[in-house]
């Protein structure tokens, strides 16, 4: 189950790589050799400002060849391979996770970057593809997990690591994929979002663990901060809430999580996380065994 157009890619073309993954990388090599002399390429400014004149040129080749591919699993790949490619080309901030711009650093070839990518993809599908995988079994939906169209009890097992709230924008820090193919980035539906949050004029109960940060650190609807933590807090509640409905009585739950710092203080939200499913006997504490790594 993932939300974003991105996420579903990976997971498809890690499951599912080209046939011939020597071949992949051998039409990688030619697209990458190809001198681009045209003028016009198409791409949005915003993008441009990021990876140059040249780049967007160069870019725009590589996006029509890889539309004129017919095989499904080769065009995903190179898709891929092309949206690795776009970071490390552009004048994006070395070392940052939010899309800061270098002024110092310009834009380097993308076409050397879409053959590194490319390479390292087929390294990565054939160390993935060691083991047989029974991927006829796996189905990849792209949806909102707090509304998944499934009977109550059928899921054996949850394994996720969910938002970090106010961390991390997925569409944010992937921004120049999102520009290179046009997707529609639906920040509103990302759990943990700190952007575009009206005033809720309902009372909200914040758990009880968390109370005095939405109260007092945050003035509850006062700031943005409060906004976006109630926001998140209310998303989780879903979370959970669906999970309960489709989890067996003797499924597993496991969740990827970690307590942070904010204002000097401790930010817990394994304690959190943990109360949240207590509420559900399934998640009983009898059942739920944090596991610590330093």
């Amino acid at each position: 189950m993932e939300l974003t157009p991105l996420g579903v890619l990976i997971g498809k073309v890690r499951l599912w790589p080209p046939a011939d993954l020597e071949q992949a990388v051998s039409l990688a090599e030619q697209l990458a050799k190809v001198h681009v002399r045209r003028k016009e390429h198409g791409v949005c400014p915003e993008l441009v400002s990021w990876i140059g004149q040249a780049n967007a040129r160069k870019l725009s080749y590589l996006l029509e060849n890889t539309e004129q591919i017919e095989d499904r699993r080769l065009r995903r790949w190179m898709t891929l391979a092309i949206s690795s490619s776009l970071r490390p080309a552009s004048k994006w901030l070395s070392g940052s996770i939010i899309p800061q711009i270098d002024p110092d650093r310009p834009p380097t070839p993308i076409g050397v970057h879409f053959l590194r990518a490319a390479r390292q993809l087929k390294r990565d599908c054939e160390r993935e593809h060691e083991v047989q995988w029974a991927t006829s079994l796996t189905t990849i939906v792209r949806g909102d997990a707090r509304k998944i169209a499934l009977p109550d009890g059928l899921v054996d097992a949850v394994i996720t690591s969910p938002p970090y709230q106010g961390m991390y924008d997925y569409y944010d820090v992937h921004r120049l994929t999102y520009l290179a193919f046009g997707w529609k980035r639906q920040r509103q539906l990302q759990i943990g979002r700190t952007v575009d949050i009206e005033v809720d004029g309902v009372a909200f109960t914040p758990p009880q663990l968390m109370e005095s940060w939405y109260v007092d650190e945050f003035r509850r609807e006062e700031t943005l901060e409060g906004r976006a933590l109630r926001d998140y807090f209310d998303g989780m509640a879903h979370h959970f809430k669906e999970i309960a409905r489709l989890i067996r009585k003797d499924g597993v739950l496991v969740y990827a999580l970690a307590n942070s710092f904010r204002r000097g203080k401790p930010f817990e939200l394994v304690e959190y996380a943990s109360g949240e499913a207590f509420n559900y006997p399934q998640f009983s504490p009898r059942r739920w065994r944090p596991i610590r790594y330093r």
